[in-house]
């Protein structure tokens, strides 16, 4: 008859064998803490199973069990905040007139749809195709950009815009009732599989280019969309510095795509993230290793999360109001403290800065400071479940788990304070007619000589440090 005391001993002898394999399975523990672990493992294992008191063993085992979880579960986490997305969605809306009584394209007849000459040649025809399946008798009619498509419809030239998801917030800018004064009655999901652009290396111990690419929209961040944020990180692990360099969303540049067409490069992001790096990749001669896509509304959660952040502003200033969904808020000069809506301004706001775009990507700079700074507080450690679920809601990347794993174990190995180093670059402004959005002249900046080779210059010495 097996007695109650065998029974216990061999649950203790289960709860050391799963604990050794959670110990394990959590790559992100360095050598020396998985050593440790072991170590720990059998001692107690070992005065447990000598112990005659049952309670203490019950004790024991449930310990065992819970921290085998912990451990699986966080590793689980950190695998999941890089899942690779093989697809990209491009979304095209139809929408009327607020006063018109359709509410769907489905069986509609004899109407005008209007679209801009920036959407290309075969997004146009497959367009065509969607809605021929869906209405009859339909006429097209091409306008030089988005903003001449919504005064057509305003004027009730045509009867239906077509237009990019994206496009919402450059026509919100101009006109503040433009949501209210339109309506959506359709959607065409545009699937693309995606380039595979990975350049892996030991990121432990070799310099390596990060791009962030923030795209502003609610929904699955496996859409394509304008890149409003556009940040290179070049982390050199050896000497514990990353250098932060923001692009002007607003740089006029040769596509990476399209037959290196002249373009914004936050337009670059509506031909995918491969089209934004290679763009990057030729204007500043590098190579970029990794790619982190993020819905930076949703991104920005993650400051509640934390509990606000503190981000430092140049200026004092009132950000632009743009209705009761975007509110205004006032900055000082210095530091101030910033929940997620206030950030989202922060991050946003250009048009109040004489310098504009570039003052923006400064801000941008600042918030992931303020949010690196944050995350590397002590206390953060107690909120990591639920800064890797916000997180991983909101991330794309091409970033190996494993390399994941390695900067953690670098992290809690040797425990640097990591050295932020900005860089700048200056811009010239100009209005010339953008690839993704027809023959109307845009805003637009050109980056100066001399600060993108003194960027590049910066790029190459952060990279230069590296071991045999």
């Amino acid at each position: 008859m097996v007695k109650p005391k065998d029974i216990l001993r061999g649950l203790v002898v289960v709860s050391v064998l799963i604990w050794g394999g959670a110990v394990l399975h959590a790559r992100f523990l360095p050598w020396w803490a998985q050593g440790l672990s072991f170590a720990v493992m059998a001692g107690l294992g070992f005065l447990t199973l000598r112990q005659k008191r049952r309670w203490i063993q019950i004790l024991v085992v449930i310990g065992l069990v819970l921290s085998s979880w912990r451990l699986i579960t966080f590793q689980n986490g950190l695998d999941a905040l890089v899942a690779y997305e093989d697809e990209e969605v491009r979304t095209m809306v139809f929408l009327v007139a607020a006063e018109r009584s359709e509410t769907t394209l489905k069986g509609l007849s004899g109407i005008t749809l209007g679209i801009s000459e920036g959407i290309n040649e075969d997004t146009r025809k497959a367009l065509e195709e969607e809605v021929d399946e869906n209405a009859d008798a339909v006429t097209w009619k091409l306008y030089a950009g988005d903003q001449a498509v919504y005064q057509a419809l305003l004027a009730k030239e045509i009867d239906v815009m077509v237009m990019d998801s994206s496009s919402d917030e450059l026509l919100i800018e101009s006109d503040k009732q433009f949501s209210t004064k339109t309506r959506l009655i359709w959607e065409v999901h545009m699937s693309y599989l995606k380039e595979v652009i990975l350049k892996d290396i030991n990121v432990s111990r070799q310099p390596f280019i990060v791009y962030i690419s923030g795209i502003d929209v609610v929904g699955e961040v496996s859409k394509r969309q304008r890149s409003d944020v556009n940040l290179l990180l070049i982390v050199n692990p050896l000497t514990y510095s990353i250098v932060m360099l923001p692009i002007a969303r607003d740089a006029y540049l040769p596509l990476g795509c399209e037959n290196q067409a002249m373009d914004k490069l936050t337009h670059a992001g509506l031909y995918g993230v491969s089209c934004s790096v290679k763009t990057i990749e030729n204007f500043l001669d590098i190579d970029i290793n990794y790619y982190v896509r993020l819905n930076f509304t949703s991104f920005l959660n993650l400051i509640d999360v934390l509990g606000s952040i503190t981000v430092y502003s140049s200026q004092t200033f009132t950000s632009t109001y743009f209705g009761p969904k975007r509110p205004s808020y006032d900055f000082v000069k210095g530091m101030n403290v910033m929940d997620s809506k206030k950030a989202l301004a922060f991050a946003r706001e250009r048009f109040v800065f004489e310098e504009g775009d570039v003052m923006r990507g400064r801000n941008q700079t600042e918030l992931i400071k303020g949010i690196a700074n944050k995350l590397m507080d002590v206390q953060t450690l107690t909120k990591i479940d639920a800064i890797l679920e916000t997180v991983r809601t909101s991330i794309d990347t091409n970033f190996p788990a494993e390399r994941l794993n390695e900067i953690i174990r670098l992290q809690l190995d040797q425990n640097p304070r990591w050295n932020l180093i900005p860089l700048i670059l200056k811009y010239e402004e100009d209005f010339q007619p953008a690839y993704s959005y027809g023959p109307v002249p845009l805003f637009v900046v050109h980056p100066t000589p001399d600060s993108v080779e003194s960027a590049k210059a910066a790029i190459a010495d952060q990279l230069e440090i590296i071991l045999p």
